[in-house]
């Protein structure tokens, strides 16, 4: 999934083929990426989002069911920026995003 800004401008291919043609646009100021995508998982996605020199260093948020503390850990080490759980709740949503906007530089290092 494409954000241009939080709960505005969203863009949802259906599956991460059909995302491989949102890539022609303009970068996003970030990704929202769920771990459970049809055909292609979201850390699979994330790879190549991260290898894509236009989007390399564009923040991605995973969103998962998964709640656990070896989750987080794994989603964080895998190169994501921030998560979110299923169901999505507005405010914890809105906290990881500024939690990372507040220390980006740790973020991408």
């Amino acid at each position: 999934m494409f954000l241009q800004a939080p709960i505005a401008g969203l863009s949802r291919p259906a599956t991460a083929r059909k995302s491989s043609i949102a890539w022609r646009r303009p970068a996003p100021t970030w990704f929202l990426l769920d771990l459970e995508m049809p055909v292609k998982g979201g850390f699979a996605t994330l790879v190549e989002i991260r290898k894509h020199p236009r989007f390399s260093r564009v923040p991605v948020m995973a969103v998962t069911a998964k709640a656990m503390l070896l989750d987080h850990d794994r989603i964080l080490a895998a190169g994501f920026d921030a998560y979110v759980t299923k169901p999505i709740d507005m405010r914890s949503y809105e906290n990881a995003w500024m939690s990372y906007w507040a220390h980006p530089e740790k973020e991408n290092a």
